[in-house]
């Protein structure tokens, strides 16, 4: 058995995509994970499974149980730890700026990263870098005031979603 974990975009946001954590365990556990465990309101599971997930089959779940369907990426836990462990910039803050902290995970590596482009959207103290699947990003004035963060999919190309290293402290403890 492999654990995993899945991060849902869009749960429990702005209003919109109201799932509660409880359902989402529920559903979770009817169409064959184990062990279930959920961390805050903003969609973010543990779970073990022996075959690899497949995201369209829990999007297709929620959409039969609450008539909306989040994106949905799933990590095994040995990848998720190693994406966690090469955050360049994790040993530079402080616990207290956890929130400033992001990381995107990556529906794939993107094909071409535009570097200019990016660098020329930073905000007074904000850093990024990428490796592979996962796109770091500090910015200190907080993520919804950053240019970069707003638009990563389409500077990027590629399907994303992103969670504080509070959330990524959170989920390494859970897998560990």
């Amino acid at each position: 058995m492999e654990r995993y974990i899945g991060l849902l975009r869009g749960i429990n946001v702005g209003g919109r995509g109201k799932l509660p954590m409880k359902s989402l365990i529920e559903i979770c556990n009817e169409i064959g994970f184990v062990n279930t465990r959920s961390y805050i309101q903003s969609g973010n599971i543990v779970f073990d499974m022996e075959t690899k997930p497949n995201p369209e089959t829990l999007s297709a779940a929620i959409l039969k149980a609450h008539d909306f369907s989040p994106k949905v990426m799933f990590i095994n836990a040995t990848r998720f730890k190693q994406i966690a462990a090469h955050n360049p910039f994790a040993s530079d803050i402080a616990v207290e700026n956890h929130k400033f902290l992001q990381q995107f995970f990556l529906g794939h590596k993107p094909e071409n990263i535009p570097v200019d482009k990016l660098d020329a959207m930073l905000a007074e103290g904000e850093r990024w870098s990428t490796r592979e699947d996962c796109f770091y990003l500090y910015s200190p004035d907080g993520i919804h005031k950053s240019k970069i963060a707003s638009g990563i999919e389409k500077w990027l190309g590629v399907p994303a979603t992103a969670r504080n290293w509070k959330t990524i402290s959170k989920l390494r403890e859970m897998i560990a």
